[in-house]
């Protein structure tokens, strides 16, 4: 069976060797960005066009001179945008709702408590101390409502906006937009400061649309590949102005990630190339999406020969391997020095996951993952108030495991790896109940190791302790 992926890689573009490209984009990106907000403005309207794509291409290139290529560009990224947000908006409502469910469940035992308190207050039956009591839980009650009528009412207007169909966005971010109203506060000397920064924000990138048919599999922007170097493959760029004439900008960068997978797109054609050309700051980045097919019936890996268990945690991965009957093998531990999202954190993360896929390619066994999902858990945080809750409220939204998932599918899948994904419930019980004191495990050590195992697909039971009369 044959699979595909898309990669988005990103390369920052040399000042010196890419001055003319870099000068003619931020000209363009002005015209872009108009042509992308009023799409925007014609297309959020229940998600369509009043009238067909290819009428609405045919307005664009009228009202803003452009070919029909560069117009579909801006058609295309406005559909992907509206639609991504549509979604987003209904993640947000089941967010909401979870948040409302649980409020009110904790809304309704505060009542209960102040209905036992009631009568003997009537009656003057309350100790001084279970009298502050009473009115604290009356307190509690009052400020709890206050916070759930706000957050009902946000989940209507959220309802109403998702049921319009007319979806708020906001290009340039809110958090930039509402800082003209905070000037001190973001560091702003005046107005006019913001709006050229605001300006700038909103108006910095632009997309370009590829298809296999295409000359280099784009009509806009071709990429050549010169060179290989130690820091990746060079290649020659080609971009088209946007004039009758056909005139071109050049310029060159260097792909250092996945350049190989590139090159041979360009050369073979198997896929469309679509390019993004954003600005960061002063700093110019042009960004390829190319596609890589993999046959999954044709993976490197088995199961049968054993597995290696992976347990993610807080600042380490622990690394458990089994041989083709369940035993333990060999235990490894990878230290995580840093945390949070920042480039550190992901360089770090993928230069661990590329050592531990390599080792799984030289023993040729499966990786097997734990399956988490953290939506429900950050929804239901409140505030907490001791050291303990708030230590598992930081874990719970400090704990990345979204990229750690994503990083090990994407590596696993450029080297045809297979990954498993496995229910972790009472993976630290079971270890503890059967293989800590027996092998000598530590907990982590012990949940990895029946990680494993499951994803080979032996059964280790919870056994539930009865609890003493």
């Amino acid at each position: 069976m044959i699979a595909s992926k898309t990669y988005t890689i990103e390369t920052r573009l040399n000042q010196r060797e890419n001055a003319g490209l870099i000068e003619y984009v931020k000209e363009y990106h002005l015209l872009y960005g108009k042509m992308l907000r009023f799409t925007w403005h014609r297309y959020n309207n229940g998600g369509r066009f009043s009238v067909k794509k290819s009428a609405f291409n045919t307005i664009l290139q009228n009202r803003f001179h452009v070919n029909k290529r560069l117009a579909n560009s801006v058609i295309s990224e406005v559909e992907g945008l509206y639609k991504a947000l549509y979604q987003l908006k209904w993640y947000e409502f089941s967010q909401l709702s979870r948040k409302i469910k649980k409020l009110d469940k904790k809304r309704k035992k505060l009542c209960e408590k102040v209905a036992a308190l009631k009568e003997r207050s009537r009656n003057n039956q309350l100790s001084p101390s279970a009298l502050t009591y009473y009115r604290q839980q009356k307190e509690k009650i009052f400020y709890t409502n206050q916070k759930l009528n706000k957050l009902k009412q946000k989940q209507a207007n959220l309802l109403k906006e998702i049921q319009s169909k007319d979806l708020h966005l906001c290009f340039g971010s809110k958090k930039l937009f509402r800082a003209q109203y905070h000037l001190a506060e973001n560091k702003l000397t005046s107005h006019a400061i913001w709006l050229d920064r605001f300006r700038k924000q909103r108006d910095n990138r632009s997309l370009y649309i590829g298809s296999k048919d295409e000359h280099r599999c784009n009509q806009i922007v071709q990429l050549t590949p010169m060179v290989h170097t130690s820091k990746g493959n060079r290649f020659a760029i080609q971009l088209r102005k946007n004039t009758k004439n056909r005139a071109y900008v050049y310029g060159t960068c260097i792909f250092s990630y996945l350049s190989g997978l590139l090159a041979k797109t360009i050369i073979k054609q198997d896929h469309g190339i679509s390019y993004r050309i954003v600005f960061r700051g002063n700093a110019c980045y042009l960004q390829a999406m190319v596609t890589l097919d993999r046959d999954t019936d044709d993976c490197k890996t088995r199961k049968t020969y054993g597995t290696i268990g992976l347990d993610y945690n807080d600042g380490f991965i622990e690394l458990a391997e089994t041989n083709d009957t369940g035993n333990l093998v060999s235990l490894k531990h990878y230290r995580l020095q840093y945390h949070g999202t920042g480039k550190k954190a992901e360089s770090e993360i993928r230069e661990v996951t590329s050592h531990i896929v390599n080792y799984a390619i030289s023993v040729g066994k499966d990786i097997v993952i734990e399956e988490l999902d953290f939506r429900k858990a950050k929804s239901e945080t409140a505030t907490a108030k001791s050291d303990q809750g708030r230590a598992y409220n930081k874990m719970i939204h400090a704990f990345d495991y979204s990229r750690y998932k994503k990083t090990f599918e994407n590596c696993c899948y450029r080297r045809n790896v297979h990954v498993i994904q496995v229910n972790p419930a009472y993976t630290s019980k079971i270890a503890k109940q059967k293989y800590c004191d027996r092998k000598k495990l530590t907990i982590h050590q012990g949940a990895r190791y029946v990680i494993a195992r499951k994803g080979q697909g032996f059964v280790d039971k919870n056994i539930k302790q009865k609890k003493s009369a």
